[in-house]
């Protein structure tokens, strides 16, 4: 069945132990960014086609080891991309098939130039 807010509630108990998560395709939005934001561990984490727009992306911030991000295909807003300069060890974020203007990439890229921007759909995983 398919993955929702609500499925990954269950998985909370787990949360410590997860290091990469891949909700490619599932039924979540902003508001299982908060859940995924109780995962310390985390280093990987795939939503690419989701309806994830970025108003959850701060429950991320404090992700000590969140180093890729993969936001392909989603309907991301660019003002709350912005939310990424702020992440401290991210490393990477995919952005293929995604409504961001290429002004907010370069915003992106100027305020935190050690995050790669990749405009390539990306790993499933």
């Amino acid at each position: 069945s398919p993955v929702g807010n609500e499925e990954l509630k269950k998985f909370s108990a787990y949360f410590p132990f997860f290091s990469r998560v891949s909700l490619a395709s599932a039924n979540i939005d902003d508001d299982a960014l908060f859940l995924l934001g109780k995962m310390p561990q985390l280093r990987r984490l795939i939503l690419q086609k989701t309806s994830i727009n970025g108003e959850g992306l701060p429950y991320l911030k404090d992700l000590a080891h969140l180093e890729e991000l993969n936001l392909s295909f989603t309907p991301i807003k660019d003002a709350n991309l912005l939310h990424l300069i702020s992440f401290k060890n991210l490393k990477k974020v995919y952005l293929f098939g995604t409504p961001v203007h290429p002004e907010v990439i370069a915003a992106i890229q100027t305020h935190k130039p050690e995050l790669e921007v990749i405009l390539e759909e990306g790993p499933f995983y």
